[in-house]
């Protein structure tokens, strides 16, 4: 058994912490605030096989299939709901690049297909189709909780032994040569450090930040964090617009239907 540090506390450190507990490691998390208070809690909360490359492809049919599975696994309902992803072509060249997009995702399994605009408008009612020529429409895409999906990840984290800390921040590490021997963390105004045989980093768009302190490239694995705008309408009558809707021309802009 290894001790292992995994620093973050949003849904890839709080994941990462469970399946390496499975694994019978003896973990501890750290979170300087508190649990999914960086981008998990302001996401858009898609989960999608239609991507462009089959890295990509292959790893979210993978991820689609663990969704599906997920309550009963962690034994919490997780709002996981397969309502679709719907992305939308303005041009003939989007339109062929759909095609081949939807080529590669059919090769290895994604069930994605082009469709029409009156096709589209039955998916979702809202939609002002005048500017589109066809979409990319794969059903078993969707959506789920993201707070719902992170404490039920806590939670059986917890059950096996994970040690979680929020409002605990890692200031630096320990070393004997180039390796790390131990982390230190302050935690209501007290530092303290605890020994460890690995480090994770899942910090997100802070990685850089714990990158720098254990000695490595700020940059080691490019991460930049991008501000989003975000506008909450009126509540609309379900199933108006539930699968992710998004014109990739219009700057990846969407729209998506809470609940």
């Amino acid at each position: 058994m290894s001790k292992i540090a995994v620093i973050g506390g949003g849904i890839t450190g709080v994941a990462t912490a469970y399946e390496l507990a499975k694994l019978g490691e003896e973990v501890i998390l750290f979170e300087k605030n508190y649990f999914g208070s960086g981008s998990t809690f302001r996401c858009a909360t898609g989960i999608r096989a239609q991507f462009t490359d089959e890295a990509n492809i292959r790893l979210m049919k993978y991820s689609v299939e663990r969704w599906e599975k997920l309550e009963e696994e962690l034994g919490f309902d997780v709002n996981f709901k397969q309502t679709g992803y719907l992305f939308l072509a303005t041009s003939e060249e989007e339109v062929e690049a759909f095609k081949n997009n939807i080529k590669l995702q059919n090769h290895f399994g994604v069930p994605t297909r082009l469709i029409d605009m009156d096709e589209a408008r039955e998916i979702v009612p809202i939609l002002n189709t005048e500017p589109f020529l066809a979409g990319a429409w794969n059903p078993k895409d969707g959506k789920a909780n993201p707070f719902k999906t992170l404490f039920a990840y806590l939670f059986k984290a917890k059950e096996l032994g994970v040690d979680a800390r929020e409002h605990t921040e890692v200031i630096g590490f320990e070393r004997e040569g180039d390796e790390i021997t131990a982390v230190k963390f302050r935690s209501n105004g007290k530092v303290e450090s605890v020994k460890v045989d690995a480090v994770l980093n899942a910090a997100n768009s802070w990685a850089p930040f714990v990158n720098e302190m254990a000695g490595l490239k700020r940059d080691l694995v490019p991460i930049t964090a991008y501000k989003h705008q975000l506008v909450k309408t009126e509540p609309l009558e379900p199933g108006q617009a539930e699968p992710l809707v998004c014109p990739p021309a219009w700057d990846d802009a969407y729209i998506i239907q809470d609940g």
